[in-house]
């Protein structure tokens, strides 16, 4: 009669006493070392990333002045503004609930990471997820300790988890009632192809289509023909307007493709 040899237990127990040191955390990446009034404000706002998305707020002024008028003071106050605003203050806010999905009716709750050990045991939580950029690894492994002391597991989120391939179709995520007019590449050649694009407008259902991104004469890559999108949307042929205004009231209830003309060579 053939046994299953039984596993051993083995527990390690080292050979001398060495009194335990509890490291201090690393300092947070993009921050500045010191405890005056100028860098604790400096690293309250995280700086250096403030300074990389100012240029992006700056794009909307340049776009906006097109609308109205910027002063040097209106400036002045956008700079200011988007640097204080950038992230104190955050906890103790909740995530909208209109970007938060379907599953978080009520938003998502932000609350301080000091209080992570708390939320783990009030929820029982199973799975704690790093998702943050910018941080020393040695202070990430800090906040792996304190998730494991717990008893939840602690994971970082790869690429193949967190990206989409460029022809999956997104799911619908525009809260029920709000208006939207959509630009949608339906062409393929490196986006949406006819059947993908009709499929994110049949879960996105926008309430105006404008397709673009197709086969036209004057382009010089290989793409689909617009017919062959309009064909996937249960379509003949449109006719091509030079224009497209659009007001809120104005919007059809049901989705309605408008095809505008291109700009000729």
């Amino acid at each position: 009669m053939n046994r299953k040899p039984q596993a051993r237990r083995l527990a390690l127990r080292p050979t001398m006493s060495v009194p335990a040191e509890t490291p201090e955390p690393a300092r947070e990446g993009q921050t500045f070392a010191g405890e005056s009034l100028l860098v604790r404000y400096a690293n309250l706002v995280r700086l250096p990333h403030t300074v990389f998305a100012l240029p992006f707020a700056l794009l909307g002024v340049v776009y906006a002045s097109y609308v109205a008028p910027v002063t040097v003071a209106k400036l002045v106050l956008v700079i200011v503004a988007f640097t204080a605003a950038q992230i104190p203050g955050i906890s103790g806010r909740v995530y909208p609930a209109s970007l938060a999905g379907r599953l978080y009716p009520q938003g998502i709750p932000i609350r301080d990471e000091a209080e992570l050990e708390q939320i783990c045991r009030e929820h029982a939580v199973a799975e704690v997820v790093f998702a943050y950029s910018d941080v020393p690894h040695a202070a990430v492994m800090h906040l792996a300790s304190r998730a494991l002391a717990t008893g939840a597991g602690f994971s970082l989120l790869g690429p193949r988890r967190t990206m989409l391939d460029h022809g999956t179709a997104i799911p619908r995520c525009v809260p029920s009632g709000t208006k939207a007019v959509a630009l949608v590449p339906v062409g393929g050649g490196g986006g949406l192809n006819a059947a993908k694009a009709a499929e994110v407008i049949s879960l996105f259902e926008p309430n105006i289509v404008v397709p673009m991104h197709y086969s036209t004469p004057d382009v010089k890559v290989t793409l689909e023909a617009l017919n062959k999108f309009l064909k996937e949307m249960g379509l003949g042929k449109q006719e091509a307007q030079a224009s497209l205004k659009v007001t809120r009231s104005s919007l059809p209830d049901e989705t309605h493709v408008i095809v505008l003309d291109y700009q000729r060579e």
